[in-house]
């Protein structure tokens, strides 16, 4: 199942998706449905969904020895995306504050730090 999703997510259709998003949001706001605002909030998330979901896909193709350091090199940036996308997102649609977003990503934040520190001492003797 992965093979296939890893096969179709290309960098190419992933850059597709993603315009076909904006001009979707540009005609939303064309007609009125969002505001500026909201259009790069909307094109923001989908964005980083669609390059969150391609890294995951890609940690399936490494060895031992790569996905341990995935996270560390690749992966909490990628998380670090999302909420970041997602936290504008939401305050652009007044679902929360910046407060909130401020209060989640220190959350956040300090739970990337735990896992991170967790896998390194869980690979630390993780060899090809």
């Amino acid at each position: 199942m992965f093979a296939k999703l890893r096969s179709w997510l290309t960098d190419a259709r992933r850059k597709a998706l993603h315009a076909a998003v904006g001009s979707l949001a540009a005609l939303l706001v064309a007609a009125g449905y969002v505001n500026d605002t909201q259009q790069v909030a909307i094109v923001g998330l989908v964005g980083s969904v669609l390059v969150l979901a391609q890294g995951a896909l890609g940690l399936t193709l490494l060895r031992a020895s790569q996905a341990a350091v995935w996270f560390d090199t690749i992966g909490r940036g990628l998380i670090y995306g999302f909420a970041t996308a997602a936290g504008v997102f939401g305050v652009a649609f007044s679902w929360w504050t910046t407060e909130t977003v401020t209060y989640w990503g220190g959350l956040i934040s300090l739970g990337l730090t735990v896992v991170s520190s967790f896998l390194a001492v869980v690979n630390l003797q993780t060899a090809d």
